[in-house]
């Protein structure tokens, strides 16, 4: 039996083609699957979202801290991941958070306000001795170039 290049094609129309768009519906579906995983893992991320904005516009812009990367790095920096489980709930609150060892991590105004006053433009580099919980080296971080802490 001989077979044409049109028979062939058709053979492959009936045969390959429809496996193909199902393996592009499998992965359209698979791709939608980890969007909305990706959607689901950043709302997790960033819960406290909200709670970051509150608190700079209400408890650090509203007091006259007022340089743009201050600001930003405020809002970006999670200041729950720096606080023990049990304060977590407190962590977007205007007051001084205890982290062990009968040290606190500085209220946020008072981390805002000290970065404020080095009037950091970004090339520079930071030394922070006594570090705590770290909270003030990761927002210096978000602002220059290097920070060293101990």
């Amino acid at each position: 039996m001989v077979v044409s290049k049109f028979q062939v094609w058709l053979l492959c129309l009936f045969l390959v083609f429809p496996f193909a768009a199902c393996a592009k519906q499998e992965q359209k579906a698979e791709a939608a699957k980890q969007e909305q995983k990706v959607g689901v893992i950043e709302q997790e991320k960033d819960e406290y979202a909200f709670a970051r904005e509150k608190m700079v516009s209400r408890q650090i812009a509203a007091r006259g801290v007022s340089d743009k990367l201050v600001l930003a790095a405020m809002r970006k920096v999670q200041r729950h991941r720096f606080v023990p489980e049990n304060m977590v709930v407190y962590a977007y609150e205007d007051r001084p958070l205890p982290i062990g060892e009968d040290q606190t991590i500085s209220q946020p105004y008072i981390v805002a306000l000290m970065t404020e006053v080095l009037k950091l433009k970004g090339p520079e580099k930071i030394l922070e001795i006594g570090t705590g919980s770290g909270y003030q080296a990761a927002v210096l971080a978000e602002i220059v170039a290097e920070v060293y802490t101990i």
